[in-house]
């Protein structure tokens, strides 16, 4: 069996918009207050576009494409699916009820995934497991490392499922009491949407540095995520308390972003010029 993708004609556009994807310049500008180390929080948007161009975590549509093996869910997404499961959840509690003793019976099946708005979503996931004959979350899938930012109440921490590891790790600069909650749902979601057997993974809380200040955790999240993209086989979790969290780092973070910012930027124009012309040269012909 083969994970390579096979790409056609109409596979260029997602590839092309991959390319030339940029930051809006509300965005950049909160790049750029970084930068000078000045406070200012990272914007989910910023999170996935940093992880594609900077981190090489690309997002999972391009599961299959050449050597890659990590990827990423759109945070969105996660927050979206995680408002589904809450609902789903509230609803088996109110319909499955034991009549003798009054006690929530809850099977861990049924729940799937239903949020589609981004490339990087767990139904994208699913999809292409599926294409490749692949039922679950296991070794043969090819995938090294899933990364899920997780912004959720005024908070951002990173979680990577390791499929090598077999666990989900879960780096959170503040260590925060309800995105451990959050995580254990969403390692509900992963077995009762049938992505991986109940006991196929455990949960790490990961001791991490903390923050300095409040408006750091995104970018800190992206700094754990960049230390477990360029961790070795032989890598210990504890590793994961040397990675600095300083705001000089936080600037250079930032001062990258801003560099792949601009070589996108040129991209896009180049591609605009092109497109100028190769309408310019099709009027032409019809004329």
């Amino acid at each position: 069996m083969s994970s390579v993708k096979t790409l056609y004609a109409e596979d260029s556009e997602p590839y092309l918009n991959e390319l030339i994807n940029v930051l809006t310049e509300d965005q950049q500008y909160v790049v750029d207050k970084v930068f000078t180390k000045t406070p200012t929080m990272c914007r989910d948007e910023i999170a996935t576009f940093a992880l594609s161009t900077v981190l090489d975590i690309k997002p999972i549509w391009m599961y299959g494409t050449g050597d890659i093996k990590h990827f990423f869910i759109h945070p969105f997404v996660i927050t979206e699916e995680l408002k589904k499961y809450d609902e789903f959840i509230n609803l088996k509690m109110t319909t499955e009820q034991n009549d003798d003793d009054d006690e929530v019976i809850t099977s861990e099946k049924d729940f799937d995934f239903t949020c589609n708005t981004e490339l990087a979503s767990f139904v994208t996931l699913k999809n292409v497991l599926m294409l490749n004959n692949i039922s679950k979350l296991e070794f043969g899938s090819t995938i090294d490392s899933l990364y899920m930012p997780i912004y959720w109440k005024g908070h951002c921490s990173m979680l990577i499922l390791s499929i090598p590891r077999r666990k989900f790790l879960h780096l959170d600069s503040i260590h925060n009491e309800e995105h451990r909650v959050v995580v254990m749902k969403i390692h509900r979601m992963f077995v009762m949407s049938n992505l991986m057997f109940h006991h196929g993974y455990r949960i790490d809380q990961v001791w991490t540095r903390v923050q300095s200040d409040l408006w750091e955790c995104g970018w800190c999240a992206l700094l754990f995520a960049e230390w477990w993209r360029n961790s070795l086989p032989d890598t210990t979790i504890s590793d994961a308390r040397a990675v600095s969290l300083s705001l000089a780092n936080l600037s250079i973070l930032a001062k990258r972003i801003l560099e792949q910012q601009r070589v996108r930027q040129m991209t896009l124009a180049y591609n605009d010029r092109l497109t100028r012309a190769y309408g310019a040269v099709v009027l032409y012909d019809k004329a």
